[in-house]
């Protein structure tokens, strides 16, 4: 599944350069991971029925019912809470980074231009006179 993100990502990146021979590549590996993602929250499902337990709030809160002997041997609050801080702080700049005008997005940090949306003439869109 993050080799597919990682994928979409990096053909997506290529497509934006003006590489053109990478949009059919980006396109299989977004529905690949759609597929992927699909199939994942399948299995997400079908694991908690089967064994009367909810994963998925145990993803969430950090907190599942077990033996001592399963336990983790130490939590790291200190680093997820600084994980979270970064990752606010990082898409609070994708935000504040966009501009309308050119429909792109500037990396914080890197300088690199994003443009966001697609840019195909009049497919899908409005066609002006």
């Amino acid at each position: 599944m993050l080799g597919l993100v990682l994928a979409t990502a990096v053909t997506g990146l290529m497509i934006s350069n003006g590489n053109e021979a990478a949009e059919e590549l980006h396109e299989l590996a977004s529905y690949s991971l759609m597929a992927v993602v699909c199939c994942h929250l399948i299995g997400v499902a079908w694991y908690s029925l089967r064994h009367k337990e909810n994963i998925t709030l145990s993803m969430v809160t950090g907190r599942k019912e077990a033996s001592a002997a399963d336990a983790i041997p130490s939590s790291r609050p200190i680093t997820g809470i600084l994980f979270l801080l970064l990752v606010g702080f990082l898409t609070v700049q994708l935000f504040q980074n966009y501009n309308r005008t050119t429909g792109t997005t500037t990396l914080p940090g890197l300088g690199i231009t994003i443009p966001l949306g697609e840019s195909e003439g009049s497919e899908g869109g409005r066609v002006d006179d």
